[in-house]
């Protein structure tokens, strides 16, 4: 509610909060969220090394844990928070993400 109503300091605080909760629970997908989350509020604040390690943090759990698919949104958004001497790791984050996508839809298919 904070982040959507704008208030980046409360929003911050709470997805602190939950991160911490979620690490100790072990639930995978709402730690992702909060990485995730935590990572676009600090890229809209210009924070774009801070919002990195949360997406790169994101991304590699998703990768430990097999979970393709919540690997797009993090490689996405990560991509447009490198400065202009990162565009090429960013673009290899969005080639990444994009193969990831297509094997996802794939996968759907032949379901």
């Amino acid at each position: 509610m904070a982040f959507e109503a704008g208030d980046l300091n409360q929003a911050q605080r709470y997805y602190s909060e939950a991160l911490d909760f979620f690490r100790r629970s072990g639930s995978d997908r709402e730690l992702l969220d909060c990485l995730n989350n935590l990572g676009e509020i600090n890229y809209l604040r210009g924070q774009f090394g801070e919002a990195r390690n949360y997406w790169k943090e994101c991304s590699n759990i998703c990768s430990q844990t097999g979970y393709a698919q919540g690997m797009i949104e993090p490689l996405t958004t990560w991509a447009p928070a490198h400065r202009l001497e990162l565009l090429q790791e960013g673009k290899q984050y969005l080639d990444r993400a994009w193969k990831i996508a297509e094997e996802t839809q794939a996968l759907k298919e032949q379901a």
